[in-house]
């Protein structure tokens, strides 16, 4: 298929690299004796970022397919990681509600900062123009921060950030509405635009936010089980999901409807992601030991 790779992450500790027109394995990379519990690629694609439950940051080169820089984060303060939009600093979500900044090339945490509730942070994602970067808790609360001054920007829980402005806005408190998702946000995703806020939950839910209000938009249900990973496609409407169901369910953002639903695992499907380029192509992987690819003939 183009020989775009293919870069998984497993129970078995290994992440392995795959040639998506081949099938074949390229690479295996191990530095941990626990499983692998998330992946990031740097923009410019020559680093690869993973965590895992041995509480260690690692980075590895994708030219090389040697490891970097390992980052020891300590007892769960790195659950899950993205690169920041440069490709010399690392965000971390903690079990203590908190994000984390490292250098990479130092290895040093550079900063804390609190999402003010003791909550287990699941997922985080950076926005496409590097404004913002959100995080998602297993509470159902997602928070925003604005990168540049690190502060808190807004909580999407159906309150606004008491004392905060957010798209000119004074905030008010609201602690008595419930979170928009009512269990843990596994997921978060930005549009290629940096405009909407993608999550997807333990709820069975996918959720979407507009950045210029704050505001719940679009929810999108469907599922018949937790929503593991949502990823929207770079070029278009289109949004891809992976559930507990067994699942992967294409959907269109300005149709607000799901278009397609594919029934090619086994079990539960635990990440979904695009091609980068070229033919719309998705990916997923799943509980059954197995990777799948589509090519979207319907979609070009």
């Amino acid at each position: 298929m183009d020989g775009f790779r293919v870069i998984t992450g497993s129970n078995d500790e290994t992440i392995k690299i795959w040639d998506a027109s081949s099938g074949e394995m390229t690479a295996q990379l191990a530095d941990s004796t626990y499983a692998i519990t998330s992946l990031d690629v740097s923009v410019d694609e020559t680093m690869l970022l993973s965590t895992s439950m041995d509480n260690a940051i690692n980075v590895w080169s994708l030219e090389s397919s040697t490891l970097i820089k390992k980052i020891p984060a300590g007892a769960i303060n790195a659950w899950t990681a993205r690169f920041t939009k440069d490709g010399k600093k690392v965000v971390s979500g903690t079990d203590k509600g908190t994000i984390k900044l490292w250098s990479i090339e130092s290895g040093r945490e550079l900063e804390t900062y609190d999402t003010t509730r003791p909550q287990f942070t699941l997922s985080v994602a950076i926005s496409h123009d590097n404004t913002l970067l959100a995080c998602g808790s297993d509470s159902g609360i997602v928070s925003v921060f604005n990168i540049e001054s690190w502060r808190l920007k807004c909580t999407l829980m159906g309150e606004w950030t008491d004392g905060q402005e957010f798209a000119g806005r004074r905030a008010v408190l609201a602690a008595a509405l419930p979170p928009t998702h009512s269990s843990a946000v596994r997921s978060l995703a930005f549009s290629p635009s940096s405009t909407l806020l993608i999550s997807a939950s333990d709820d069975g839910c996918i959720q979407a936010y507009d950045m210029s209000s704050g505001n719940n938009i679009m929810s999108l249900t469907g599922h018949k089980g937790p929503v593991y990973s949502v990823t929207p496609h770079p070029n278009s409407s289109l949004l891809v999901s992976g559930s507990q169901d067994k699942e992967v369910k294409l959907w269109d953002l300005k149709l607000k409807a799901c278009v397609e639903t594919y029934n090619t695992h086994s079990d539960s499907v635990w990440a979904v992601d695009w091609q980068p380029s070229g033919r719309p192509r998705l990916v997923s992987a799943g509980d059954d030991r197995m990777v799948q690819l589509y090519e979207l003939l319907a979609f070009r």
